[in-house]
């Protein structure tokens, strides 16, 4: 779905597997890059990966700048009355303590078109399960048995299936009004 909008917008996406701070400065020194972007992590394991990027991305020659933007949180980090790191553990705190005395951001707008990939870089396609497994040196997983109250498996990926499950849920069938009742349930 992603590959799609992306190939209507005019760009493509090009799949990699492997460490961030070993394949994204390969990649931006074969491309010529002098900045790579990504989104701003806020977690433990993603921000210890975003700090030996920039330490590999620094150490390349020419260095290569790292920028940052947000794009993960509803609430932007700088909007909150404390630190992203002082966030409170329980969602039920947070949902009381600080999100609702947060702003919600109005979102910015859709592009209308992205930057073509470089003149005869080719893109490497998505993986499948068995090849991510195999190049990461894991064993291939076996298929999780069907549950059948599960929407999951019928859904199929990426956005328009899940906008689609969204408005299901939400206005279709209105199973949200329900939400209080079954969350303890809920399989997809």
């Amino acid at each position: 779905d992603l590959q799609r909008q992306y190939a209507a917008l005019g760009s493509a996406i090009h799949f990699v597997v492997g460490q961030p701070a070993i394949e994204l400065p390969r990649l931006a020194q074969a491309l010529h890059l002098d900045a790579l972007w990504t989104s701003a992590e806020h977690t433990h394991e993603e921000t210890a990966t975003e700090s030996a990027l920039a330490v590999a991305l620094a150490a390349a020659r020419p260095p290569i700048a790292l920028r940052r933007f947000e794009t993960l949180t509803l609430l932007h980090p700088r909007d909150l009355r404390i630190d992203v790191r002082d966030l409170p553990l329980s969602f039920s705190k947070f949902r009381f303590d600080v999100a609702a005395a947060t702003p919600v951001r109005p979102p910015q707008a859709t592009p209308q078109k992205l930057p073509p990939l470089p003149v005869g870089f080719a893109c490497a396609p998505l993986p499948t399960a068995p090849a991510l497994a195999a190049a990461l040196g894991l064993p291939v997983a076996a298929a999780p048995a069907r549950d059948p109250r599960s929407a999951l498996p019928a859904l199929g990926g990426g956005e328009t299936a899940a906008l689609a499950r969204l408005y299901d849920y939400t206005t279709e069938r209105r199973l949200i009004a329900r939400y209080n009742d079954t969350r303890n349930e809920l399989l997809g």
